[in-house]
């Protein structure tokens, strides 16, 4: 007999393709701060930041291309910050 039911991976392997650039974004912004309070060499905050954002473009773009639930879920809430944070600096400018 053929088995025709199809086993559905977990969810880290459903969506490695832009949860695993968001969580190097996320050591990427923490880093600086880890440094500092360990007394190590101090890390630009502008140089991690910019990595960091490059990494959040990234898993977009990733999680765009992706077709599950987690990632329109992601997608969403990062046009919605965007939108907030646009909002906010917007008037400064004005």
């Amino acid at each position: 007999m053929i088995n025709t039911s199809k086993e559905k991976a977990g969810f880290f392997a459903e969506n490695i393709r832009w949860i695993q650039p968001l969580i190097a974004a996320f050591i990427l912004l923490a880093a600086p701060g880890i440094a500092d309070q360990f007394g190590g060499f101090k890390i630009p905050v502008i140089v991690s930041g910019s990595f960091a954002l490059l990494a959040i473009v990234y898993a977009g773009i990733m999680a765009r291309l992706t077709d599950t639930l987690a990632a329109k879920i992601f997608i969403y809430v990062a046009i919605a910050a965007g939108a907030i944070a646009l909002g906010a600096k917007l008037p400064q400018f004005i």
